[in-house]
Protein backbone atom coordinates (compact mmCIF):
# COMPACT_ATOMS: atom_id res chain seq x y z
CA UNK A 1 0.00 0.00 0.00
CA UNK A 2 3.33 2.10 0.20
CA UNK A 3 3.97 2.16 -3.17
CA UNK A 4 0.65 1.53 -4.68
CA UNK A 5 -0.77 3.92 -6.90
CA UNK A 6 0.82 6.02 -9.84
CA UNK A 7 4.11 7.11 -9.12
CA UNK A 8 4.86 10.70 -8.09
CA UNK A 9 5.43 12.81 -11.52
CA UNK A 10 9.10 12.66 -12.12
CA UNK A 11 9.04 16.08 -13.61
CA UNK A 12 8.10 18.01 -10.62
CA UNK A 13 10.13 15.43 -7.73
CA UNK A 14 12.46 18.47 -7.33
CA UNK A 15 11.16 21.85 -8.15
CA UNK A 16 12.67 24.62 -6.05
CA UNK A 17 11.09 27.59 -6.94
CA UNK A 18 10.63 30.42 -4.35
CA UNK A 19 7.18 31.87 -4.56
CA UNK A 20 5.95 34.98 -2.64
CA UNK A 21 4.10 33.44 0.53
CA UNK A 22 3.50 35.52 3.94
CA UNK A 23 6.79 36.31 4.76
CA UNK A 24 7.49 39.75 2.86
CA UNK A 25 10.67 40.37 0.46
CA UNK A 26 13.23 38.24 -0.76
CA UNK A 27 14.52 37.68 2.71
CA UNK A 28 10.36 35.68 3.25
CA UNK A 29 10.73 33.95 0.37
CA UNK A 30 14.23 32.71 1.01
CA UNK A 31 12.90 31.56 4.44
CA UNK A 32 9.93 29.62 3.40
CA UNK A 33 12.00 27.73 0.56
CA UNK A 34 14.79 26.66 3.45
CA UNK A 35 11.81 25.99 5.53
CA UNK A 36 10.39 23.50 3.13
CA UNK A 37 14.26 21.80 2.34
CA UNK A 38 14.62 21.41 6.71
CA UNK A 39 11.02 19.79 6.66
CA UNK A 40 12.16 17.51 4.04
CA UNK A 41 15.36 16.68 6.06
CA UNK A 42 13.30 15.87 8.58
CA UNK A 43 10.52 14.25 7.49
CA UNK A 44 12.56 11.59 5.75
CA UNK A 45 14.28 9.89 8.54
CA UNK A 46 11.16 10.00 10.63
CA UNK A 47 8.63 8.62 7.99
CA UNK A 48 11.29 5.75 7.21
CA UNK A 49 10.99 4.89 11.41
CA UNK A 50 7.05 5.30 11.09
CA UNK A 51 7.22 2.79 8.40
CA UNK A 52 9.21 0.09 10.26
CA UNK A 53 6.88 0.29 13.33
CA UNK A 54 4.19 -0.54 10.71
CA UNK A 55 6.38 -2.97 8.65
CA UNK A 56 6.76 -4.25 12.81
CA UNK A 57 3.17 -4.44 13.91
CA UNK A 58 2.12 -6.75 9.97
CA UNK A 59 4.30 -9.28 11.15
CA UNK A 60 2.85 -9.35 14.71
CA UNK A 61 -0.59 -9.40 13.48
CA UNK A 62 0.33 -12.03 10.74
CA UNK A 63 -0.46 -14.82 12.96
CA UNK A 64 -3.67 -13.68 14.58
CA UNK A 65 -6.16 -13.50 11.58
CA UNK A 66 -9.09 -13.38 14.17
CA UNK A 67 -8.74 -9.66 14.60
CA UNK A 68 -9.18 -6.55 13.20
CA UNK A 69 -5.31 -5.90 12.73
CA UNK A 70 -4.72 -8.48 10.42
CA UNK A 71 -7.55 -7.75 7.92
CA UNK A 72 -6.11 -4.14 7.92
CA UNK A 73 -2.68 -4.42 7.65
CA UNK A 74 -2.99 -8.01 5.30
CA UNK A 75 -6.47 -7.82 3.39
CA UNK A 76 -6.03 -6.76 -0.12
CA UNK A 77 -7.27 -3.53 -0.28
CA UNK A 78 -9.63 -3.14 -3.57
CA UNK A 79 -13.19 -4.36 -3.88
CA UNK A 80 -14.53 -6.54 -6.23
CA UNK A 81 -14.97 -4.50 -9.95
CA UNK A 82 -18.67 -5.23 -8.96
CA UNK A 83 -18.95 -1.90 -6.34
CA UNK A 84 -17.23 0.60 -8.51
CA UNK A 85 -20.83 2.44 -8.73
CA UNK A 86 -21.15 2.74 -5.16
CA UNK A 87 -19.78 6.32 -5.01
CA UNK A 88 -22.78 7.28 -7.28
CA UNK A 89 -25.50 5.83 -6.03
CA UNK A 90 -28.05 7.49 -3.63
CA UNK A 91 -29.89 5.92 -1.23
CA UNK A 92 -32.88 4.51 -2.33
CA UNK A 93 -36.15 7.04 -2.04
CA UNK A 94 -37.85 7.17 1.80
CA UNK A 95 -34.88 5.50 3.38
CA UNK A 96 -34.65 8.28 5.43
CA UNK A 97 -37.00 10.47 7.44
CA UNK A 98 -37.32 13.60 6.03
CA UNK A 99 -35.23 16.49 7.69
CA UNK A 100 -37.15 19.12 10.01
CA UNK A 101 -38.02 22.07 8.24
CA UNK A 102 -34.90 24.63 9.42
CA UNK A 103 -36.67 27.50 7.02
CA UNK A 104 -38.08 30.24 9.56
CA UNK A 105 -41.75 30.19 9.84
CA UNK A 106 -44.13 32.99 8.53
CA UNK A 107 -44.09 35.55 5.59
CA UNK A 108 -41.33 37.63 7.31
CA UNK A 109 -37.68 35.20 7.75
CA UNK A 110 -34.57 36.63 8.57
CA UNK A 111 -31.16 34.41 8.78
CA UNK A 112 -28.78 35.64 11.18
CA UNK A 113 -25.09 33.60 10.39
CA UNK A 114 -23.35 34.37 13.97
CA UNK A 115 -19.82 34.28 13.45
CA UNK A 116 -17.83 32.35 16.38
CA UNK A 117 -15.94 35.71 17.52
CA UNK A 118 -18.70 37.54 18.55
CA UNK A 119 -19.16 37.54 22.34
CA UNK A 120 -22.13 35.65 23.90
CA UNK A 121 -23.10 38.78 25.32
CA UNK A 122 -23.36 40.71 22.63
CA UNK A 123 -25.37 38.02 20.95
CA UNK A 124 -27.84 37.98 23.07
CA UNK A 125 -28.01 41.75 23.68
CA UNK A 126 -28.77 41.64 20.02
CA UNK A 127 -31.37 38.39 20.63
CA UNK A 128 -33.30 40.42 23.07
CA UNK A 129 -33.36 43.56 21.40
CA UNK A 130 -35.04 42.15 18.29
CA UNK A 131 -37.73 39.60 20.26
CA UNK A 132 -38.84 43.03 21.70
CA UNK A 133 -38.45 45.63 19.15
CA UNK A 134 -39.04 43.77 15.74
CA UNK A 135 -41.20 40.92 16.60
CA UNK A 136 -43.02 40.99 13.00
CA UNK A 137 -39.96 38.58 11.95
CA UNK A 138 -39.73 34.72 12.32
CA UNK A 139 -35.59 34.83 13.26
CA UNK A 140 -33.55 32.14 12.99
CA UNK A 141 -29.77 32.66 14.69
CA UNK A 142 -27.37 30.14 12.89
CA UNK A 143 -24.59 29.56 16.19
CA UNK A 144 -21.76 27.35 15.58
CA UNK A 145 -19.87 28.37 19.25
CA UNK A 146 -20.72 26.05 22.16
CA UNK A 147 -21.47 29.59 24.06
CA UNK A 148 -23.45 31.25 21.78
CA UNK A 149 -25.52 28.12 21.79
CA UNK A 150 -25.69 28.15 25.75
CA UNK A 151 -26.06 31.55 26.25
CA UNK A 152 -29.51 31.69 23.87
CA UNK A 153 -30.68 28.47 24.65
CA UNK A 154 -33.02 29.37 27.45
CA UNK A 155 -34.40 32.67 25.05
CA UNK A 156 -35.13 30.07 22.25
CA UNK A 157 -37.08 27.21 24.79
CA UNK A 158 -40.58 28.13 24.02
CA UNK A 159 -40.55 29.13 20.45
CA UNK A 160 -38.61 24.91 20.00
CA UNK A 161 -41.15 23.29 21.90
CA UNK A 162 -43.90 24.93 19.68
CA UNK A 163 -42.36 23.90 16.22
CA UNK A 164 -40.24 27.04 15.67
CA UNK A 165 -36.19 26.59 15.42
CA UNK A 166 -35.46 29.76 16.70
CA UNK A 167 -31.39 28.24 16.99
CA UNK A 168 -29.55 25.86 14.19
CA UNK A 169 -26.07 24.49 14.96
CA UNK A 170 -23.24 24.20 12.60
CA UNK A 171 -20.18 22.76 13.69
CA UNK A 172 -18.60 24.95 11.12
CA UNK A 173 -19.13 28.41 10.84
CA UNK A 174 -20.78 28.98 7.26
CA UNK A 175 -18.97 31.21 4.80
CA UNK A 176 -21.53 31.10 2.09
CA UNK A 177 -24.48 32.99 3.83
CA UNK A 178 -26.75 32.44 0.53
CA UNK A 179 -26.41 28.75 -0.18
CA UNK A 180 -26.94 28.50 3.88
CA UNK A 181 -30.20 30.10 3.03
CA UNK A 182 -30.92 27.95 -0.21
CA UNK A 183 -30.44 25.35 1.99
CA UNK A 184 -32.78 26.37 4.69
CA UNK A 185 -35.51 27.41 2.61
CA UNK A 186 -37.16 25.51 -0.34
CA UNK A 187 -37.95 27.52 -3.26
CA UNK A 188 -40.65 30.26 -3.15
CA UNK A 189 -39.45 30.55 0.88
CA UNK A 190 -37.81 33.98 0.72
CA UNK A 191 -35.66 35.05 3.32
CA UNK A 192 -33.75 37.91 4.49
CA UNK A 193 -29.97 37.57 5.45
CA UNK A 194 -28.47 39.92 8.85
CA UNK A 195 -24.95 40.57 9.18
CA UNK A 196 -25.30 42.32 12.25
CA UNK A 197 -22.89 40.79 14.18
CA UNK A 198 -20.14 41.23 11.64
CA UNK A 199 -20.06 37.50 10.02
CA UNK A 200 -16.41 37.03 7.80
CA UNK A 201 -18.64 37.53 4.53
CA UNK A 202 -17.03 41.50 3.83
CA UNK A 203 -19.83 41.05 0.78
CA UNK A 204 -22.74 40.95 2.72
CA UNK A 205 -21.65 44.46 4.86
CA UNK A 206 -23.52 47.53 4.42
CA UNK A 207 -23.98 51.01 6.14
CA UNK A 208 -26.57 53.00 7.37
CA UNK A 209 -28.02 55.58 4.86
CA UNK A 210 -26.04 57.95 7.21
CA UNK A 211 -22.70 55.92 6.58
CA UNK A 212 -22.85 55.17 10.59
CA UNK A 213 -21.98 51.59 11.57
CA UNK A 214 -25.35 50.55 13.05
CA UNK A 215 -24.79 46.99 13.71
CA UNK A 216 -21.38 48.06 15.87
CA UNK A 217 -20.19 47.22 19.28
CA UNK A 218 -17.60 45.03 17.69
CA UNK A 219 -16.71 41.88 19.95
CA UNK A 220 -16.41 44.10 23.70
CA UNK A 221 -20.04 42.40 24.78
CA UNK A 222 -23.25 43.53 25.20
CA UNK A 223 -22.59 47.02 26.41
CA UNK A 224 -25.13 50.52 26.04
CA UNK A 225 -23.40 50.79 22.53
CA UNK A 226 -24.23 47.59 21.62
CA UNK A 227 -27.70 47.98 22.42
CA UNK A 228 -28.52 51.64 21.29
CA UNK A 229 -26.81 50.22 17.75
CA UNK A 230 -29.42 47.14 18.42
CA UNK A 231 -32.42 49.13 19.18
CA UNK A 232 -32.04 51.34 16.06
CA UNK A 233 -31.64 47.99 14.00
CA UNK A 234 -34.24 46.42 15.05
CA UNK A 235 -37.05 49.53 14.79
CA UNK A 236 -36.34 49.88 10.99
CA UNK A 237 -37.07 46.30 10.72
CA UNK A 238 -40.27 46.48 12.61
CA UNK A 239 -41.15 49.75 10.35
CA UNK A 240 -40.23 47.43 6.97
CA UNK A 241 -42.49 44.92 8.15
CA UNK A 242 -45.83 46.67 8.71
CA UNK A 243 -45.44 49.95 7.47
CA UNK A 244 -42.76 51.22 5.39
CA UNK A 245 -42.09 54.36 4.63
CA UNK A 246 -40.58 55.50 1.30
CA UNK A 247 -37.40 55.75 2.31
CA UNK A 248 -37.15 52.43 3.58
CA UNK A 249 -37.33 50.97 0.32
CA UNK A 250 -34.00 52.13 -0.42
CA UNK A 251 -30.68 48.75 0.51
CA UNK A 252 -28.81 52.17 1.97
CA UNK A 253 -31.16 53.04 4.48
CA UNK A 254 -31.73 49.46 5.73
CA UNK A 255 -29.82 48.44 8.88
CA UNK A 256 -25.64 47.39 8.73
CA UNK A 257 -25.67 43.68 6.60
CA UNK A 258 -29.22 43.54 5.80
CA UNK A 259 -30.39 42.23 2.63
CA UNK A 260 -32.66 39.20 0.57
CA UNK A 261 -30.83 36.39 0.47
CA UNK A 262 -30.13 35.89 -3.27
CA UNK A 263 -31.86 33.31 -4.56
CA UNK A 264 -29.71 30.23 -6.65
CA UNK A 265 -30.48 28.44 -9.72
CA UNK A 266 -31.03 24.47 -9.52
CA UNK A 267 -28.10 22.84 -8.64
CA UNK A 268 -29.13 20.45 -12.17
CA UNK A 269 -27.68 16.59 -12.38
CA UNK A 270 -24.41 15.47 -10.94
CA UNK A 271 -22.28 14.86 -12.38
CA UNK A 272 -21.92 17.86 -14.35
CA UNK A 273 -20.95 17.43 -18.05
CA UNK A 274 -17.22 19.82 -17.17
CA UNK A 275 -16.83 17.54 -13.87
CA UNK A 276 -17.18 14.21 -16.44
CA UNK A 277 -15.25 15.72 -19.01
CA UNK A 278 -12.30 15.90 -15.99
CA UNK A 279 -12.95 12.26 -14.80
CA UNK A 280 -11.76 10.90 -18.66
CA UNK A 281 -9.23 13.68 -18.73
CA UNK A 282 -7.77 12.43 -15.12
CA UNK A 283 -8.11 8.69 -16.32
CA UNK A 284 -5.99 9.26 -19.12
CA UNK A 285 -3.03 11.34 -16.79
CA UNK A 286 -2.99 8.79 -14.93
CA UNK A 287 -2.38 5.97 -17.06
CA UNK A 288 -0.09 7.95 -18.51
CA UNK A 289 2.11 8.49 -15.51
CA UNK A 290 1.90 4.43 -15.11
CA UNK A 291 3.45 4.21 -18.52
CA UNK A 292 6.52 7.00 -17.35
CA UNK A 293 5.47 9.66 -20.28
CA UNK A 294 6.91 12.86 -19.33
CA UNK A 295 4.27 15.54 -19.23
CA UNK A 296 5.12 18.79 -17.60
CA UNK A 297 2.48 19.95 -19.52
CA UNK A 298 0.01 19.29 -16.89
CA UNK A 299 -0.73 20.20 -13.48
CA UNK A 300 -0.63 17.98 -10.11
CA UNK A 301 -2.12 18.42 -6.65
CA UNK A 302 -1.19 16.10 -4.19
CA UNK A 303 -2.70 15.89 -0.48
CA UNK A 304 -0.41 14.90 1.16
CA UNK A 305 -0.48 13.62 4.94
CA UNK A 306 2.82 12.13 6.57
CA UNK A 307 4.40 11.49 9.86
CA UNK A 308 5.45 14.66 9.63
CA UNK A 309 2.51 16.81 9.32
CA UNK A 310 -0.87 17.20 11.66
CA UNK A 311 -3.29 15.75 9.21
CA UNK A 312 -6.25 15.90 12.12
CA UNK A 313 -8.88 13.42 13.02
CA UNK A 314 -11.57 12.37 11.28
CA UNK A 315 -13.45 16.36 10.71
CA UNK A 316 -10.28 17.67 10.19
CA UNK A 317 -9.05 15.21 7.78
CA UNK A 318 -11.88 14.98 5.74
CA UNK A 319 -12.39 18.72 5.40
CA UNK A 320 -8.54 18.67 4.21
CA UNK A 321 -8.73 16.38 1.53
CA UNK A 322 -11.97 17.32 0.08
CA UNK A 323 -11.08 21.28 0.19
CA UNK A 324 -7.96 19.95 -1.33
CA UNK A 325 -10.13 18.17 -4.36
CA UNK A 326 -11.61 21.23 -4.58
CA UNK A 327 -9.25 23.43 -5.00
CA UNK A 328 -7.08 21.09 -7.41
CA UNK A 329 -10.05 20.64 -9.63
CA UNK A 330 -10.85 24.59 -9.43
CA UNK A 331 -7.07 25.12 -10.31
CA UNK A 332 -7.36 22.38 -13.14
CA UNK A 333 -4.56 20.55 -11.90
CA UNK A 334 -4.94 16.43 -11.17
CA UNK A 335 -5.84 15.75 -7.94
CA UNK A 336 -4.37 12.58 -5.57
CA UNK A 337 -3.93 11.59 -2.45
CA UNK A 338 -0.86 10.11 -0.50
CA UNK A 339 -1.74 9.68 2.88
CA UNK A 340 0.21 7.62 5.05
CA UNK A 341 -0.59 8.36 8.49
CA UNK A 342 -1.18 6.57 10.28
CA UNK A 343 -1.52 3.81 8.05
CA UNK A 344 -1.97 4.02 3.77
CA UNK A 345 -5.42 5.71 3.84
CA UNK A 346 -5.86 2.81 0.96
CA UNK A 347 -6.47 0.05 3.25
CA UNK A 348 -9.15 2.02 4.59
CA UNK A 349 -10.83 3.67 1.90
CA UNK A 350 -10.23 2.97 -1.93
CA UNK A 351 -10.85 5.06 -4.76
CA UNK A 352 -14.41 5.24 -6.04
CA UNK A 353 -14.93 7.21 -9.56
CA UNK A 354 -11.89 8.98 -9.47
CA UNK A 355 -8.38 7.09 -9.06
CA UNK A 356 -6.32 9.48 -6.36
CA UNK A 357 -3.78 6.60 -5.23
CA UNK A 358 -0.25 8.19 -5.78
CA UNK A 359 3.22 6.85 -4.18
CA UNK A 360 6.64 8.25 -4.23
CA UNK A 361 5.72 12.23 -2.48
CA UNK A 362 8.31 11.30 0.27
CA UNK A 363 11.62 12.30 -0.21
CA UNK A 364 11.08 15.01 -2.97
CA UNK A 365 10.57 18.41 -2.78
CA UNK A 366 8.01 20.31 -5.14
CA UNK A 367 6.23 23.43 -4.76
CA UNK A 368 4.49 23.39 -1.55
CA UNK A 369 1.49 24.79 0.60
CA UNK A 370 1.15 23.94 4.12
CA UNK A 371 -2.49 25.52 5.39
CA UNK A 372 -2.79 23.64 8.35
CA UNK A 373 -4.80 25.60 11.15
CA UNK A 374 -4.23 28.96 8.52
CA UNK A 375 -7.87 29.13 7.01
CA UNK A 376 -7.32 32.79 7.54
CA UNK A 377 -4.30 32.59 5.24
CA UNK A 378 -6.09 31.16 2.43
CA UNK A 379 -8.97 33.30 2.64
CA UNK A 380 -7.39 36.32 2.72
CA UNK A 381 -5.73 35.09 -1.07
CA UNK A 382 -6.96 31.90 -2.11
CA UNK A 383 -5.64 33.13 -5.61
CA UNK A 384 -1.75 32.37 -4.05
CA UNK A 385 -2.68 28.59 -4.32
CA UNK A 386 -5.26 28.65 -7.31
CA UNK A 387 -3.37 30.47 -9.31
CA UNK A 388 0.46 28.58 -8.76
CA UNK A 389 2.44 28.08 -11.83
CA UNK A 390 4.03 25.31 -10.58
CA UNK A 391 3.64 22.27 -12.23
CA UNK A 392 3.36 20.05 -9.27
CA UNK A 393 1.86 21.27 -6.02
CA UNK A 394 2.10 19.14 -2.59
CA UNK A 395 -0.94 20.47 -0.41
CA UNK A 396 -1.34 20.03 3.36
CA UNK A 397 -4.03 20.93 5.08
CA UNK A 398 -6.68 20.25 7.98
CA UNK A 399 -8.92 23.52 7.10
CA UNK A 400 -12.66 23.81 5.34
CA UNK A 401 -11.06 26.10 2.47
CA UNK A 402 -13.80 25.01 0.30
CA UNK A 403 -16.24 28.19 0.46
CA UNK A 404 -13.37 30.54 -0.29
CA UNK A 405 -11.80 28.61 -3.27
CA UNK A 406 -15.22 28.90 -4.81
CA UNK A 407 -16.16 32.65 -4.34
CA UNK A 408 -12.30 32.98 -5.99
CA UNK A 409 -13.65 30.66 -9.55
CA UNK A 410 -16.66 30.99 -9.25
CA UNK A 411 -16.86 30.24 -13.30
CA UNK A 412 -14.95 27.11 -12.83
CA UNK A 413 -17.42 26.02 -10.25
CA UNK A 414 -20.42 26.23 -11.67
CA UNK A 415 -18.72 24.79 -14.85
CA UNK A 416 -17.64 21.90 -12.70
CA UNK A 417 -21.65 21.76 -10.90
CA UNK A 418 -19.76 22.74 -7.85
CA UNK A 419 -22.42 26.12 -7.74
CA UNK A 420 -24.53 25.73 -6.19
CA UNK A 421 -24.62 22.65 -4.72
CA UNK A 422 -25.85 22.61 -1.29
CA UNK A 423 -23.85 19.37 -0.29
CA UNK A 424 -21.12 19.34 -2.56
CA UNK A 425 -18.39 17.69 -0.01
CA UNK A 426 -21.21 15.00 0.25
CA UNK A 427 -21.37 14.49 -3.75
CA UNK A 428 -17.57 14.76 -3.30
CA UNK A 429 -16.83 12.24 -0.99
CA UNK A 430 -19.04 9.27 -2.56
CA UNK A 431 -16.97 10.09 -6.13
CA UNK A 432 -13.76 10.13 -4.14
CA UNK A 433 -14.42 7.31 -1.43
CA UNK A 434 -15.36 3.60 -0.87
CA UNK A 435 -14.66 1.18 1.60
CA UNK A 436 -11.16 -1.26 1.28
CA UNK A 437 -11.98 -5.07 1.98
CA UNK A 438 -11.22 -4.49 5.60
CA UNK A 439 -13.65 -1.52 6.18
CA UNK A 440 -16.34 -3.90 4.05
CA UNK A 441 -15.72 -6.70 6.48
CA UNK A 442 -16.08 -4.83 9.44
CA UNK A 443 -19.65 -2.81 8.17
CA UNK A 444 -20.94 -6.38 6.98
CA UNK A 445 -19.97 -7.88 10.85
CA UNK A 446 -21.58 -4.52 12.36
CA UNK A 447 -25.19 -6.65 12.83
CA UNK A 448 -27.26 -3.16 13.21
CA UNK A 449 -30.75 -3.87 14.65
CA UNK A 450 -33.97 -3.99 12.61
CA UNK A 451 -35.80 -0.39 12.99
CA UNK A 452 -35.14 3.18 12.82
CA UNK A 453 -31.75 3.79 14.17
CA UNK A 454 -31.06 6.67 16.19
CA UNK A 455 -27.02 7.48 16.22
CA UNK A 456 -25.56 9.25 19.12
CA UNK A 457 -21.83 10.83 19.05
CA UNK A 458 -20.72 12.10 22.38
CA UNK A 459 -17.52 13.25 22.56
CA UNK A 460 -15.88 13.61 26.28
CA UNK A 461 -12.97 14.79 24.81
CA UNK A 462 -10.64 14.38 27.92
CA UNK A 463 -11.75 10.90 29.50
CA UNK A 464 -9.19 8.68 27.56
CA UNK A 465 -5.62 9.87 28.94
CA UNK A 466 -4.06 6.50 28.23
CA UNK A 467 -4.89 6.63 24.60
CA UNK A 468 -4.38 10.06 23.75
CA UNK A 469 -4.59 13.56 25.18
CA UNK A 470 -7.23 15.73 24.02
CA UNK A 471 -8.93 18.79 25.56
CA UNK A 472 -12.56 18.64 27.73
CA UNK A 473 -15.80 18.34 25.41
CA UNK A 474 -18.59 17.22 27.27
CA UNK A 475 -18.96 16.04 31.22
CA UNK A 476 -19.85 12.51 31.21
CA UNK A 477 -23.51 13.92 33.20
CA UNK A 478 -24.31 15.93 30.10
CA UNK A 479 -25.13 12.51 28.40
CA UNK A 480 -28.37 12.50 30.08
CA UNK A 481 -28.84 15.38 27.93
CA UNK A 482 -28.03 13.46 25.03
CA UNK A 483 -30.71 10.41 25.66
CA UNK A 484 -33.27 12.78 26.45
CA UNK A 485 -32.77 14.55 22.98
CA UNK A 486 -32.84 10.94 21.45
CA UNK A 487 -36.51 10.75 23.09
CA UNK A 488 -37.92 13.79 22.38
CA UNK A 489 -36.65 13.22 18.27
CA UNK A 490 -38.48 9.26 18.21
CA UNK A 491 -41.01 10.44 19.91
CA UNK A 492 -41.51 13.82 17.33
CA UNK A 493 -41.17 11.29 14.14
CA UNK A 494 -43.67 8.78 15.58
CA UNK A 495 -41.03 5.75 15.98
CA UNK A 496 -42.36 3.36 18.68
CA UNK A 497 -39.42 0.36 17.82
CA UNK A 498 -36.37 3.05 17.23
CA UNK A 499 -33.06 1.60 18.58
CA UNK A 500 -30.14 3.57 20.26
CA UNK A 501 -26.71 3.53 18.98
CA UNK A 502 -24.11 5.11 20.82
CA UNK A 503 -21.01 5.96 20.03
CA UNK A 504 -18.64 7.66 22.34
CA UNK A 505 -14.56 7.83 23.12
CA UNK A 506 -14.73 7.06 26.42
CA UNK A 507 -16.03 3.39 27.94
CA UNK A 508 -16.69 5.18 31.02
CA UNK A 509 -20.46 5.78 30.01
CA UNK A 510 -20.89 2.09 30.66
CA UNK A 511 -20.61 3.19 34.35
CA UNK A 512 -23.93 5.90 33.93
CA UNK A 513 -26.78 3.74 35.43
CA UNK A 514 -29.13 5.70 32.77
CA UNK A 515 -26.90 3.59 30.09
CA UNK A 516 -27.14 0.47 31.71
CA UNK A 517 -30.40 0.23 31.89
CA UNK A 518 -30.91 1.54 28.10
CA UNK A 519 -28.45 -1.80 27.35
CA UNK A 520 -30.40 -4.11 29.33
CA UNK A 521 -33.73 -3.34 28.12
CA UNK A 522 -32.30 -3.67 24.19
CA UNK A 523 -33.15 0.12 23.67
CA UNK A 524 -29.40 1.10 23.61
CA UNK A 525 -26.64 -0.74 21.59
CA UNK A 526 -22.47 0.03 22.67
CA UNK A 527 -20.93 -1.40 19.94
CA UNK A 528 -17.39 -0.35 20.82
CA UNK A 529 -14.68 -2.11 22.36
CA UNK A 530 -11.93 -0.95 24.53
CA UNK A 531 -9.27 -1.29 21.98
CA UNK A 532 -11.10 0.81 19.52
CA UNK A 533 -11.31 3.94 21.06
CA UNK A 534 -8.28 5.71 19.59
CA UNK A 535 -8.10 8.96 17.87
CA UNK A 536 -6.37 9.00 14.17
CA UNK A 537 -3.56 11.98 14.87
CA UNK A 538 -2.95 11.35 18.59
CA UNK A 539 -2.95 7.43 19.34
CA UNK A 540 0.06 5.78 19.33
CA UNK A 541 0.13 3.37 16.20
CA UNK A 542 0.68 0.34 18.43
CA UNK A 543 -3.37 1.12 19.48
CA UNK A 544 -4.58 2.36 16.28
CA UNK A 545 -3.73 -0.74 14.49
CA UNK A 546 -6.02 -2.39 16.68
CA UNK A 547 -9.14 0.11 16.77
CA UNK A 548 -9.07 2.09 13.09
CA UNK A 549 -11.48 -0.49 11.28
CA UNK A 550 -14.02 0.00 14.66
CA UNK A 551 -13.38 3.71 15.09
CA UNK A 552 -13.88 4.15 10.69
CA UNK A 553 -17.34 1.38 10.93
CA UNK A 554 -18.52 3.74 13.48
CA UNK A 555 -18.48 7.11 11.50
CA UNK A 556 -19.77 5.31 8.67
CA UNK A 557 -22.57 4.27 10.46
CA UNK A 558 -23.75 7.20 11.74
CA UNK A 559 -22.54 9.10 8.40
CA UNK A 560 -24.95 6.62 6.10
CA UNK A 561 -26.81 4.16 7.71
CA UNK A 562 -28.52 6.15 11.26
CA UNK A 563 -32.17 7.84 10.43
CA UNK A 564 -31.43 10.43 12.46
CA UNK A 565 -28.61 11.60 14.67
CA UNK A 566 -27.54 13.26 17.94
CA UNK A 567 -24.37 14.94 18.12
CA UNK A 568 -21.37 16.62 20.14
CA UNK A 569 -19.65 19.60 18.95
CA UNK A 570 -17.08 17.90 17.14
CA UNK A 571 -15.65 17.16 13.68
CA UNK A 572 -16.34 13.48 13.97
CA UNK A 573 -20.26 13.39 14.16
CA UNK A 574 -20.66 16.64 11.88
CA UNK A 575 -18.67 15.28 8.96
CA UNK A 576 -20.93 12.33 8.85
CA UNK A 577 -24.09 14.68 9.24
CA UNK A 578 -22.52 15.99 6.53
CA UNK A 579 -21.41 13.46 4.32
CA UNK A 580 -24.22 11.18 4.62
CA UNK A 581 -27.81 11.83 3.55
CA UNK A 582 -30.51 14.74 4.81
CA UNK A 583 -32.17 13.47 7.60
CA UNK A 584 -33.15 14.79 11.49
CA UNK A 585 -30.42 15.96 13.62
CA UNK A 586 -29.75 17.52 16.56
CA UNK A 587 -26.62 18.88 19.05
CA UNK A 588 -27.38 16.96 21.98
CA UNK A 589 -26.43 19.44 24.48
CA UNK A 590 -29.71 21.84 24.31
CA UNK A 591 -31.11 19.46 21.89
CA UNK A 592 -30.22 21.92 18.73
CA UNK A 593 -31.68 21.31 15.10
CA UNK A 594 -28.16 20.86 13.06
CA UNK A 595 -27.81 21.68 9.57
CA UNK A 596 -24.62 20.41 6.98
CA UNK A 597 -24.55 21.67 4.18
CA UNK A 598 -21.43 22.57 2.70
CA UNK A 599 -21.62 26.71 2.95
Amino acid sequence: SLSEGAPFPAWGRFEPEMVPGVAPGLNGIFAEWLDRVLALLLELPSTLLFQQSLLQLSFFYAERPETDAFWLLHAPPSLPSSSEAWALVEPAAGRFADPPDLCPKGPRRLVIPVPQDASAAEVVAWRAVLEEHAPAWSTLWVVTAPSHVQALLRLSEGERDAGHPALLWRRFEPRDHDALVAALCSFGQAAWLADFLGAPNASTAATTESGADAGGGGRGGGGGAVVEAAVAAAEVLQRMAVAPAEGDLRPGAWPRGFRPARALPDEGAWPAEGLSAYLEAHAAFREALRRGEHMPESRVLIYTCTSMTFCGGHGDRLNGMLSAAVVALLAGRHFFIDSQRPVPLALVLQPAALDWQLSGTLAALPASFNLNDNLAGFEADPRRVLDSQASVLRFVSNQRLTPAALRARPQQAKALGFLPRARLHSHLFRLLFRPSVALQRRLDDRGLPEGPLIGLHFRAGDQMPQHWKDPPRHALEELHEFLDCAARVEASLGWSNAHLILFADTDLVLELPRVKELMASGKLTWPAQTDSLVHLDRSPATLTVRGLLRVWADWWTLAFDADALVLSHSGFGATALEMGPERPAFLGKGCVPAEGSTG
